[in-house]
């Protein structure tokens, strides 16, 4: 992940500790919901 570029500048990092496919549904769903609430 992060490519070339990101390994030399060591930008990329795991976000989440649980990357199963249910946690990342559920933190999309959780985002999805922020982003509704923001723009309401």
């Amino acid at each position: 992940m992060g490519g070339e570029v990101g390994r030399d500048i060591k930008v990329w990092r795991n976000l989440l500790e649980d990357t199963t496919e249910a946690a990342l549904d559920a933190e999309a769903k959780y985002l999805l919901e922020f982003t509704k609430s923001k723009l309401m």
